[in-house]
């Protein structure tokens, strides 16, 4: 009797080691701890990218099958989180060869100004701009004359980034420079604007009343994915290129083009080619119909 009681107690001890072992494992492994992705309102995965969302519209089946093998040329939350703990070098430096920067602590606005070029970043590759440590305390930013282009990753992850007024000297805004800044409001697109470039606005979901001017030519993959606010677009006449799926999980309803616009064409808020050969686009309610 007394060799079965002692049995019993120790396999009790064992399944309660057990049990604690797994608990402690897991509050030790910040990094494992993740934000699950919903059907319904966009959250960001720890190691996935944004482009990985519950969504689907038309043209994007290539996208689909493929997500895993681009998730790795994409910003991830995990590779932020993991330098979150950058230690503010200062509130102003360079972010340019010609071109510097300056962050107002008490107002949340960082400012831009020089001329020429500004720095491209890779966050997953430690490249990243002076301001990144101010992240989520950026909430307008003012991008300068005689600035030209806005650098890849710039601003992104900045979340509480209301406003930007860019320069209409700036002639191309750089791959993901905004994104997940997720309460991006306003974005008043410069009147040179040329190139808009992959992943520019990606999951800037509160983003609304996106105006292209008439000098843009390219717009690239997932520009817009994930804008949720932006219900209608004008597809302007001097639009020579429209890369994959820039207007994933958007809630497009409206889509026009210029009728000069010799590439692309659209026939009730449908998104083709100039033949018709290739659709690029159609709102997610004919999706959900076709579903």
């Amino acid at each position: 009797m007394k060799c079965k009681k002692w049995l019993a107690l120790s396999m009790a001890a064992a399944m309660f080691l057990s049990m604690a072992t797994g608990v402690f494992a897991a509050a030790e492994s910040p990094s494992e701890i993740v934000t699950v992705v919903s059907d319904e309102k966009p959250t960001f995965s720890a190691g996935e990218s944004t482009r990985n969302m519950p969504y689907e519209i038309a043209g994007s089946a290539e996208r689909m099958s493929d997500t895993e093998n681009k998730v790795s040329d994409r910003v991830t939350f995990k590779s932020f989180l993991a330098q979150g703990s950058v230690t503010a070098s200062g509130t102003s430096g360079k972010c340019g060869d010609n071109v510097s920067w300056k962050f107002d602590v008490s107002s949340g606005k960082l400012t831009l100004s020089g001329s020429g070029k500004m720095t491209d970043y890779d966050i997953d590759k430690n490249s990243e701009p002076g301001w990144r440590s101010y992240a989520e305390q950026v909430k307008t930013v003012v991008i300068g004359n005689g600035i030209t282009t806005i650098g890849d990753q710039a601003f992104a992850f900045c979340s509480s980034l209301q406003s930007v007024s860019i320069s209409d000297t700036v002639t191309s805004i750089g791959a993901e420079a905004f994104v997940n800044c997720v309460g991006l409001q306003s974005a008043s697109l410069p009147k040179k604007l040329t190139t808009i470039k992959k992943g520019a606005f990606d999951n800037c979901i509160v983003l609304t009343n996106v105006v292209l001017p008439e000098t843009v030519e390219t717009i690239g993959e997932w520009a817009f994915e994930n804008c949720y606010k932006i219900t209608s677009l004008h597809i302007p006449k001097n639009v020579k290129t429209i890369e994959s799926s820039p207007f994933d999980g958007s809630s497009i309803a409206k889509i026009t083009v210029d009728a000069a616009n010799q590439n692309f064409a659209a026939v009730d808020n449908v998104l083709f080619n100039k033949t018709k050969t290739k659709l690029l686009y159609y709102p997610i309610t004919i999706h959900n119909l076709v579903k």
